[in-house]
């Protein structure tokens, strides 16, 4: 019964499961580009942050 239910499935499965992991991909992406910005900002605001006490 489930492998009936699996077999007349698959394709959306199939589908499911690679949405999933588009999801996860795109998500993981947007984090590292968010830290990316986030560390030229910091970077940034030190870096200029020495010029105060010259």
């Amino acid at each position: 019964m489930l492998f009936n239910f699996v077999y007349d499935n698959k394709d959306a499965i199939v589908d499911t499961v690679k949405d999933i992991g588009n999801s996860i991909s795109e998500t993981v992406g947007d984090r590292i580009e968010a830290i990316k910005n986030a560390r030229g900002s910091i970077t940034g605001f030190f870096g200029n942050l020495g010029s105060a006490f010259n």
